[in-house]
């Protein structure tokens, strides 16, 4: 298994409106097949943070994901939309993204 984990610093008041748009994300990318583990926010630390977590069954997988999401529709839409939320509101929700693609160790239960 490989799990993709991506961090968003969101601009402050946007958090709300950004978990609805990786919902959105999310809900795409499990037509390929991708587990989702959830979206999270901090309980301690950065309160502006978002993070969530994509399961794929090897890095082949989710390198097929990917290509299949360079010709979907239904993505490119999605992104054209985002693209005119942030234009309407005069900046983007998110600051900064942390991507990490992460392995389990002998002793994680998720191996």
């Amino acid at each position: 298994m490989l799990y993709e984990r991506r961090v968003y610093t969101v601009a402050l008041g946007k958090q709300e409106q950004t978990i609805k748009r990786i919902e959105e994300f999310l809900a795409l990318a499990e037509k390929y097949g991708v587990k989702v583990l959830g979206i999270f926010r901090p309980v301690i630390g950065s309160e502006n943070e978002l993070s969530y977590f994509m399961i794929y069954e090897s890095m082949a997988h989710r390198e097929k994901v990917w290509q299949a999401f360079a010709t979907d529709e239904d993505l490119g839409k999605w992104m054209v939309a985002v693209r005119e939320d942030d234009a309407r509101e005069g900046e983007p929700r998110r600051i900064n993204t942390v991507n990490t693609l992460l392995s389990s160790t002998e002793y994680s239960s998720g191996k």
